[in-house]
């Protein structure tokens, strides 16, 4: 009789029988990481500092090390430019979308900000006409002999503000003044407008408080019936500019028409083809204003994110739950229809709809990671790539099973390309890790309490998660004991198993033997010698049950010592 011989471990599936399952799948796989195809452990959790308040909803780690932390779900990203002097951290979910440069975000846990964008200025006043300091009558004469056919010929002018905040972004510009008639004399003296009053509701509720403006400069244009030009930066503490109307070299033309700030509703924050921002509007109660909010995508001007241009807010079909992306591939998960949007500029991008029925249940189930976006729906977890949404999960949990899960319930992150859910279940708290590209491997289980927030730090590859007032580290602690059960192996004839060696990499590994759903008996394997099994009667259904904090590459068991070496 041969024996049975186990080289390779993999995870649970649970919608296949147990006696259907492949060879190296389990029935029961608990803290077992199964990354080389060695059976091997996980670390613990560790903590890693006290959190200032208790189960924030969110935390963040900034690129210079500090941590955030918010009382309300916010979604968190740090600026779109890799060479940010201020070195931005920009965030929606607090009330008005808002951004933190170094100096407020290292303040404290919960960083002081400026709210997103910059105000559109009232229309700027005709203080009237002053005398042209530049002018110079043809013929030197400047006394009563004058030539006033040349005094009075006038010019046309208009003029427009922009603002200009700390971070030397510009705001879109006021309405334009003029016409105003200046004879060549004369020119004009304009009362700059005063900036604290930013409700704009024909942008959708665009508000700015003063205090949350960090406005520095006017930005002065004007044009004699063409394109607005630059003609002069004035402080924000001056009340008004006189232009001298001097003739110079070709100035800089106004670009910031479009670039209107974020409304207030903003959400989702998501970087796209590294160089802008999608979000999309959060959804108010029906009745209200704008209660079809939800189904419109924004993207800010590449490399501006304080700019949100009208034109590119696109309209999807369904409420939008969470946005993904990776690579140029934006993600629009819905309450119906999962879209995709493609393009390395917010002009360009367009959003598809893929058709693919399957509701995006929790805002926090979604995570991109490098070659697709995972999300929680209602029959499992889908994979978004290059190819198109799929249930990656139909060959790992049926329906029934995916939701004793309660998948509403998940707040899942990424650790070196593994999904890592947490989620509050039927039968309590814990965790699954699962990787998208080889569903086969199924999943492993870790008996772990429901955090409130959960963060990746990409850049240091580490999973952290808050539960009550403590931040901790996945995967940073002592060595977990795993368990892992094989499959029901059933063999052609009945036999008995009386032997099992274990090579590993380290001992003691308990190992126990189950012989027709019942326990036979267990061993302490404390080296690669064989152990004997106590029993040993006959059967055909035996499971094995392996138990350690050490790899173990191959476990072989049978009815002879002999049996083994033929394995």
């Amino acid at each position: 009789m041969g024996a049975i011989r186990l080289q390779e471990f993999a995870g649970e599936l649970p919608a296949i029988h147990p006696d259907k399952l492949p060879m190296e799948n389990a029935q029961v796989a608990e803290n077992a990481r199964l990354l080389s195809g060695a059976l091997e452990a996980w670390n613990a959790p560790s903590k890693r500092r006290d959190l200032t308040l208790s189960s924030p909803r969110t935390v963040f780690r900034t690129q210079y090390g500090s941590w955030l932390e918010w009382s309300d779900r916010c979604s968190v990203t740090n600026s779109v430019h890799s060479s940010d002097p201020y070195n931005r951290v920009f965030f929606t979910g607090v009330g008005q979308p808002s951004v933190a440069d170094y100096s407020q975000a290292v303040a404290g846990d919960t960083p002081g900000y400026y709210r997103l964008g910059v105000p559109i200025p009232e229309k700027p006043s005709d203080d009237g006409l002053v005398d042209n300091p530049n002018y110079e009558p043809e013929n030197g004469d400047e006394d009563e002999d004058e030539d006033e056919d040349e005094v009075h010929e006038e010019r046309t002018y208009y003029y427009v503000v922009t603002l200009v905040n700390e971070f030397g972004e510009e705001g879109v510009p006021s309405d334009p003044l003029g016409p105003l008639d200046v004879p060549v004399n004369k020119t004009v003296e304009i009362g700059l407008p005063r900036i604290n009053h930013w409700d704009h509701d024909d942008l959708d509720n665009v508000s700015f408080d003063e205090e949350q403006v960090p406005i520095v400069e006017y930005y002065i244009y004007r044009s004699s019936g063409g394109p607005f030009q630059f003609i002069a930066s004035v402080s924000a503490s001056e009340g008004s500019f006189v232009d001298s109307i001097e003739a110079g070299a070709e100035a800089e033309q106004l670009e910031s028409e479009e670039w209107y700030p974020p409304p207030d509703n903003l959400a989702g924050l998501t970087v796209v083809a590294g160089n802008f921002l999608a979000a999309y509007r959060k959804a108010t109660e029906p009745g209200e204003q704008n209660a079809s909010a939800g189904n419109e995508v924004l993207f800010s001007e590449s490399g501006l994110p304080h700019a949100w241009p009208t034109a590119y807010r696109l309209p999807v079909d369904y409420e939008v739950v969470a946005l993904g992306s990776f690579g140029q591939t934006l993600v629009v998960l819905t309450k119906g229809s999962v879209f995709l949007g493609q393009g390395s500029s917010p002009a360009g991008m367009a959003l598809t709809n893929t058709n693919i029925q399957q509701p995006c249940l929790a805002e926090e189930s979604v995570v991109s990671l490098q070659g697709g976006v995972v999300y929680a729906s209602p029959d499992g977890l889908v994979y978004v790539t290059d190819q198109g949404p799929q249930v990656v999960t139909q060959s790992v949990f049926t329906r029934r099973e995916w939701q004793r899960f309660n998948p509403e319930t998940i707040r899942a992150s990424s650790w070196y390309h593994q999904y890592v859910a947490f989620y509050d279940g039927e039968d309590g708290p814990g965790a699954f890790v699962f990787d998208p590209r080889n569903p086969e491997q199924g999943i492993v289980r870790f008996d772990t309490p429901y955090p409130s927030a959960v963060f990746t730090d990409l850049e240091e590859g580490r999973l952290y998660f808050a539960v009550d007032d403590e931040l901790r580290e996945w995967n940073a602690g002592s060595r977990l004991t795993y368990r892992w059960r094989s499959r029901s192996m059933m063999l052609p004839r009945p036999q008995p198993i009386r032997v099992v060696r274990v090579w590993a990499d380290r001992y003691p590994v308990n190992v126990r033997i189950y012989r027709d759903g019942f326990l036979q008996g267990v061993v302490y394997a404390n080296s690669d010698s064989a152990v004997r099994v106590p029993g040993g009667s006959l059967a055909r259904h035996y499971e094995i049950e392996i138990e350690g904090s050490y790899p173990v590459y191959d476990v072989a068991l049978g009815p002879s010592m002999a049996s083994l070496l033929e394995a």
